[in-house]
């Protein structure tokens, strides 16, 4: 997933998140107040129909022998009716009103009893209580009438309730009476004072019905915050597109400057459009990048300066200094990759070792710069008459050795003494006046013999018997007893 859509993604959990949280803890709010709202309007009805009640009647047992509450509260209601809307108990029409009994129960308070009853007024199934019942005389401590609820003249009561007396026995409802109401649900009752003393206790019992107003205002309320969260993730949507933007393009550009270094292009720069952790780690990107390049310079440098180092290093241990020419060390390792190949496949291989004929006293006579001059000289004929891949090496002082690869013994005596007369007949006195230089070589091409050493050592030997027969020739064992100068004379 892109981190844009991740970005996106994350706000709106969050806003959902945040939106949830306050819609439940609105939701427990508005209805702990719709509860105690409930709860008081529902206690002030009751509290005004048991007050008005007890002045009727004078007290709970007077009253009972007289009519139950619930028949007390209907004609209360019905009596209530009439005054305020002009209509009789069926609904007829007094005075020319033209409201009907529903449309009274709309628009009606309750209103209190105004005093006490008389003696005998109010038997069961009448509709209207005597003439100045419903006066200002009610006393000030009774509770003034609630709005009329527009489910019903009471609307349906959210709360049933319990009246108990002062040692808690039950008064009503009549299914209950004479139950004591335990200590520890006491402590909710409401008290019921008249004239500053309290006749009665009611305890709200079951659940909240709320009106239909009610109803609308919770429901006006969730559609507030449907739209609350529509809007919130619209513009969390909107938020999360244009900050996601943002934030991936600038990562995109860097992704692409990372993948252009592993390609091997080190410079690289990501624009800063801000001063957050992307601007701040693209800041950083350039001078690592900047840093960078810098270090694979000097690295890249560096490694040419090694390799020229390593390079003289090599020549310094494979070639020797003077002549140039390939030292001891690197024909032994060359020598014996040859001889290896040579008896693996039965091809042929030769050895030859070449000795300057009197080069002591060419450094006592003339000093040993004009000796090391002879050997420069040397080393120049010899890469001159030798072939390419002949090896060709200064085995030490003023000694050679040479290997002929793919070559027989004929062929090497004819390169040897090819060499031989170039460097007798080179013009010496070019370096100092009355000098003369001459070689001796004894060669070898006996892979039979096992080892490169072996060879070696057979044409040191052919060197020995070249010194001894006069110097200035090659020998070898092509023709026992003769040297190639003297075949070649024949």
């Amino acid at each position: 997933m892109a981190i844009r859509s991740k970005f996106i993604l994350a706000l709106l959990i969050n806003i959902a998140i945040a939106v949830g949280i306050v819609g439940v803890v609105a939701h427990e709010l508005l209805m702990q107040r719709f509860d105690a709202i409930a709860l008081a309007r529902s206690a002030r009805n009751f509290r005004g129909d048991i007050a008005a009640y007890w002045l009727t009647y004078g007290s709970w047992e007077d009253g009972q022998k007289v009519e139950s509450l619930h028949h007390f509260i209907q004609r209360r209601d019905a009596s209530l009716i009439r005054r305020w809307t002009g209509t009789d108990p069926n609904g007829s029409a007094i005075q020319g009103t033209a409201f009907d009994k529903g449309d009274a129960v709309d628009a009606l308070a309750i209103t209190p009893w105004s005093g006490p009853r008389d003696a005998g007024t109010g038997p069961a199934g009448q509709h209207d209580l005597p003439p100045g019942q419903f006066g200002s005389d009610l006393p000030s401590d009774v509770p003034p009438p609630a709005v009329r609820s527009p489910d019903g003249p009471r609307g349906t009561p959210p709360f049933i309730f319990i009246l108990f007396d002062h040692d808690g026995h039950v008064l009503n409802p009549p299914n209950q009476s004479g139950r004591i109401v335990p200590h520890e649900e006491r402590v909710h009752a409401i008290p019921i004072d008249i004239h500053g003393k309290i006749v009665a206790y009611a305890l709200p019992q079951g659940r909240i019905n709320l009106s239909g107003a009610d109803r609308s205002y919770i429901e006006a309320m969730w559609q507030s915050l449907a739209i609350g969260v529509a809007a919130a993730s619209a513009i969390g949507i909107a938020l999360g597109l244009f900050f996601g933007n943002r934030m991936s393009r600038a990562l995109r550009q860097l992704t692409a400057a990372v993948q252009n270094i592993r390609d091997g292009r080190l410079v690289q720069t990501v624009s800063i459009n801000s001063n957050d952790e992307v601007g701040v780690l693209a800041r950083a990107f350039n001078e690592m990048s900047e840093e960078l390049a810098l270090s694979h310079a000097k690295l890249k440098e560096q490694n040419r300066t090694i390799g020229e180092q390593a390079e003289r290093l090599r020549d310094l241990a494979t070639r020797d200094g003077l002549t140039q020419l390939n030292n001891r060390r690197y024909f032994d390792e060359a020598a014996e990759r040859m001889f290896a190949l040579a008896r693996r496949h039965g091809r042929p291989l030769a050895i030859a070792v070449g000795d300057l004929d009197h080069f002591k006293n060419i450094n006592d006579s003339f000093s040993h710069t004009i000796g090391d001059a002879v050997l420069r000289q040397i080393a120049e004929l010899m890469q001159r008459e030798l072939r390419a891949n002949d090896l060709v090496a200064r085995y030490g002082g003023e000694e050679f050795i040479f290997a002929f690869a793919e070559t027989d013994l004929a062929a090497a005596v004819d390169c040897c003494e090819r060499l031989r007369r170039a460097i007798e007949g080179f013009d010496w006195t070019t370096i100092q006046p009355g000098l003369a230089v001459t070689i001796s070589i004894g060669t070898s091409d006996d892979v039979r013999a096992g080892s490169l050493d072996r060879m070696v050592s057979a044409a040191d030997r052919q060197l020995y018997r070249a010194k001894a027969e006069g110097r200035n020739r090659v020998c070898s064992a092509l023709v026992p007893g003769k040297s190639a100068k003297s075949e070649a004379a024949q």
